[in-house]
């Protein structure tokens, strides 16, 4: 592969173009890339680089990305070969095969297989580029490795696994996909209902997504930092590490699990939709007094089975628009009943 070469790796399960591409600079640099983070001559997102670019020296920098048949991988200088490859790491090519992949998950293998194999022989992966991708792909556009608010952790492969955090799940059946909370956060501008009623916080240990604080904390405690997540309805993480708190909101990107992250992050999820449901129905007695609360009151008590209904069915659940119980600037909010339980309608004047 030349100056200004690209290898692009394909989807987990098709040929279509994947997420990442392996290059090589006009300047000699051997990067991989995010794909959307790319132009012709910038290695922003480049979770490794091959350092060839001499500047003091440009006839000296990389040229040539060679992919030998002996098996090594180096890339061709002027004056020398910078070897991706070591010696003590490549099998003979006379009783190996050798390849190199550039992986739908953004990790570069060298691989070998024996010429004659035995029953249980297959295909040893003998380097990986990056060490560890969870911790290299730092991407400030995108989701990281995994996808969005998930988890990634090094597997024995050296490849990434990515999973939801609690209170989390897969918004498509890919394992490598973005993750949705299985709640809906809200914010009480009225100050009435108590986020600590509504929320819990999940430690969870040498987690961290080193991006999308909004807000820190200096020389506080553990507590003060869990106690400014939890009662901040923006405030979806929060992490700490010495006296330090990073609080964050969604989506949460670049998750990674690795002993090498220091800290605990408290992640902030619903609490048992028994408790907040009774909670509910103790304070909607008082809490009916404008129409942000009622909305609220709404959202909560049918966020678990959230649907649409129809002019029809809202005409009969509230009677004919017949209990009023508050007036806004945009409308009127009438009760109503369903199968739930009592809700609460706004009624736009105008859409």
């Amino acid at each position: 592969m030349e100056r200004g070469g690209v290898i692009s790796c394909r989807q987990r399960n098709n040929f279509s173009q994947g997420r990442f591409q392996f290059r090589l600079l006009p300047h000699g640099n051997a990067v991989p890339n995010p794909i959307k983070m790319v132009s012709s001559y910038n290695d922003g997102g480049a979770y490794y680089m091959s350092y060839t670019y001499d500047s003091a020296n440009y006839s000296n920098s990389g040229y040539r990305v060679i992919f030998h048949d002996s098996g090594y991988l180096y890339i061709e200088r002027s004056r020398e070969r910078f070897y991706i490859t070591r010696e003590n790491e490549i099998a003979p090519s006379t009783s190996y095969y050798h390849k190199a992949t550039l992986n739908f998950d953004g990790v570069f293998t060298i691989s070998q297989h024996p010429k004659n194999p035995t029953a249980n022989d297959s295909w040893t992966v003998i380097r990986s580029i990056p060490d560890n991708i969870c911790l290299d792909l730092l991407d400030q556009v995108g989701s990281g490795p995994c996808g969005n608010n998930s988890i990634c952790s090094l597997g024995d492969d050296r490849r990434p696994s990515c999973k939801c955090p609690p209170g989390f799940s897969l918004t498509e059946n890919d394992q490598y996909g973005s993750c949705k909370p299985d709640f809906i956060q809200v914010c009480e501008e009225d100050g009435k209902i108590p986020q600590e009623a509504l929320y819990k916080l999940v430690e969870l240990q040498n987690t961290d997504w080193p991006c999308n604080e909004f807000d820190s904390l200096k020389l506080c405690d553990v507590e003060t930092c869990k106690a400014s997540c939890l009662q901040d309805c923006h405030c979806v993480a929060a992490a700490y590490k010495v006296n330090y708190c990073w609080k964050k909101r969604l989506p949460l990107t670049n998750g990674r699990h690795n002993r090498k992250t220091k800290g605990t992050t408290f992640l902030k999820v619903r609490k048992n939709n028994t408790i907040w449901q009774n909670y509910w129905w103790r304070q909607v007695p008082e809490a009916i007094k404008d129409q942000n609360t009622l909305i609220i009151v709404v959202s909560v008590l049918l966020e678990r089975n959230l649907r649409q209904f129809t002019y029809k069915e809202m005409m009969e659940a509230t009677n004919g628009f017949k209990e009023e119980l508050g007036r806004g600037s945009y409308g009127i909010v009438y009760r109503g009943e369903v199968e739930k339980g009592a809700i609460a309608v706004k009624r736009l004047d105008s859409v």
